[in-house]
């Protein structure tokens, strides 16, 4: 299956859900993520803000808030077609960005030579290898490139039914060092070393 066959797959299927099972298996996945010792021992944590049919996110967020963590995400600077990192204090205001995506409704830089300690990664397909299909865009291949803020340790959040068998592949696609869904956890070769 190519990858635009796997991205119109899941896509349906998510768009069938439930919203009473997207909270509920949503909030095992963010359950089980707090308790992973790299979300534990992170300081500076970068998270997703969830669409309607992606494993929400805003447990999450208000855990690191109450657990003292600083929380980024992703900003669309219009000037520029890129994203880059924006601080998610508990006051920061929240609409929807130029892509449709929520968003800070101001950017917050980081401050200089910050290191993102965990990132929970969005997709449509992740596999047990940490490959992952996003949606098209390339969007977290660069974030999680960008050598300006490096990063420590990336998870892919999903619903169990987003885990294949083996997703493709191709040289700029970034694999995330583990995958967390409403069943299980699976650390990549990446994630255990």
């Amino acid at each position: 299956m190519t990858k635009n066959e796997i991205r119109d797959r899941i896509r349906a299927r998510r768009k069938s859900l439930d919203p009473n099972w997207i909270r509920q298996a949503s909030g095992e996945v963010q359950h089980a993520a707090s308790l992973l010792p790299e979300f534990q021992t992170a300081c500076l944590v970068s998270c997703y803000l969830a669409a309607d049919t992606e494993v929400q996110t805003d447990q999450i967020v208000g855990n690191c808030h109450q657990a003292g963590k600083t929380v980024c995400v992703p900003w669309f600077r219009k000037d520029t077609g890129n994203y880059e990192w924006s601080i998610l204090a508990p006051e920061t205001e929240v609409g929807l960005g130029p892509l449709g995506i929520r968003q800070p409704c101001a950017i917050a830089a980081l401050p200089p030579n910050s290191t993102i300690d965990l990132i929970l990664v969005p997709g449509l397909a992740f596999d047990a290898s940490g490959r992952r299909i996003g949606y098209g865009g390339g969007n977290y291949d660069r974030l999680l490139k960008a050598h300006e803020v490096p990063v420590r340790f990336s998870v892919g959040l999903a619903f169990e039914f987003q885990i294949l068998d083996e997703v493709p592949y191709e040289p700029h696609d970034m694999n995330v060092d583990a995958v967390v869904t409403d069943h299980r956890v699976l650390r990549t070769a990446k994630g255990l070393s």
